[in-house]
């Protein structure tokens, strides 16, 4: 902290120079030649910087400043954010944090496929309607002038009409 013995004027411009420092990151020598009155004996200069050294805060010279900035007029963004801009990367990260399955699961998980696809269609084909759709295909390659299902086909493997049906 402050040391007692600082007098009043030197322990105003440390705190000066401790606020910069939080706003900054750090102080320049310009920063230190700016707020230091220029009848400053040379033992309380070396006491700042004494102070400065205490508290952690470096003095860095103008030329390190301007280094340390980036050429460029733009900054390099943050690659974490580059993603947010792509869906499809946006999609792969996320799928790179499910776990991938096993064999044995993938087979598990096909047996269950084509159990549900070999139900399904033992349910449409009880219900009826499913072979008439089949034949559509076929009537329009027969008879692409027809529209499909306006005429009764007389086939010897078809059904006799009922009487009184269209």
């Amino acid at each position: 902290m402050l040391s007692p013995s600082l007098p009043e004027d030197l322990a105003e411009i440390l705190k000066a120079l401790v606020q910069l420092s939080r706003d900054q990151g750090h102080v320049t020598g310009h920063d230190l030649h700016d707020l230091l009155p220029a009848d400053m004996p040379d033992g309380n200069v070396e006491e700042l910087y004494r102070q400065l050294r205490e508290l952690d805060i470096k003095v860095v010279s103008l030329s390190d400043v301007e280094q340390a900035k980036p050429t460029g007029a733009e900054e390099e963004p943050d690659p974490r954010f580059k993603t947010l801009d792509d869906p499809v990367q946006m999609y792969l990260n996320k799928m790179s944090r499910v776990p991938l399955l096993t064999r044995e699961q993938e087979i598990e998980v096909c047996q269950r496929i084509e159990q549900a696809e070999m139900e399904t269609r033992t349910l449409l084909y009880g219900l009826g309607f499913i072979g008439k759709e089949h034949t559509v295909p076929a009537e329009k390659l027969l008879w692409p002038d027809r529209s499909p299902g306006s005429a009764q086909i007389a086939s010897p493997h078809a059904p006799p009409a009922s009487p009184g049906l269209p």
